[in-house]
Formats: C-alpha cells, structure tokens, sequence
C-alpha cells in the first residue's frame, strides 16, 4: 500500500486524506462515496473498520462531523463556529491567552494606541 512508511506515517496519510475529501464535499459523503474515492487513489487494501475508527477519530478530533445513524451516516465538513481556524494544538497561558484575544479583536473594537515619533 505505502511502502517504507510506519504505520503511523500511514494512518496520517490516511486521516489527512479522508479530512481532505470530506472538507471538499460540503453536501457529505457517505461510507462508500469515500470507499470509492480510496479506490480511485489505490488506497482500497484499507479495511472497513479500519475506515470507520479513522473516520470517528476525525469525528471525534473536529475535523469533520458525522450525521447520521447505522447505515444512514454521512460524513460533512466541520462547522465554521466549531472550530478555531487558528487553533495550533498548543496549550496557552491565561496570559496568552488574552493576548491572543486582544489580537483577534476587529480593528474598530481595539483600544487606540499612539507612537512617539521623535525617538
């Protein structure tokens, strides 16, 4: 299938693939849309389970939402609002934090700050 990849290397492969075709179809897609995307791609050696634990964990992660229930699932992208666009996975001081809040702020919301512009 991936040859001279670990395993790890591959599930990420295979997680940032499905994200990927799923994020591109905004009107979902079900199990066997993306079995035959995989194909398509010669991704198809990939057991359904495996296929279903890698699409939860997406699920679970944000990065696509699931709808659905048994064999009435489909898969579509996130939701602007759950996700953070900017989100780096790395955890933030309260200082930071605030920080990063300020920063976001439209431009009308920001207090106005001056420079001295004789030094």
């Amino acid at each position: 299938m991936w040859p001279n990849q670990s395993y790890i290397g591959r599930m990420a492969i295979l997680s940032d693939t499905l994200a990927a075709q799923v994020v591109a179809s905004p009107q979902g897609l079900a199990l066997r849309d993306i079995q035959e995307h995989l194909q398509t791609q010669r991704l198809a050696s990939i057991p359904d389970r495996t296929l279903r634990r890698r699409l939860a964990t997406l699920a679970k992660d944000g990065r696509i939402r699931k709808e659905g229930v048994s064999r009435n699932v489909r898969y579509f992208p996130p939701h602007a609002r759950d996700r953070d666009p900017v989100d780096t996975g790395i955890p933030l001081s309260p200082e930071g934090q605030s920080i990063r809040d300020a920063v976001r702020k439209p431009l009308s919301a920001r207090a106005l700050t001056g420079y001295d512009d004789s030094l």
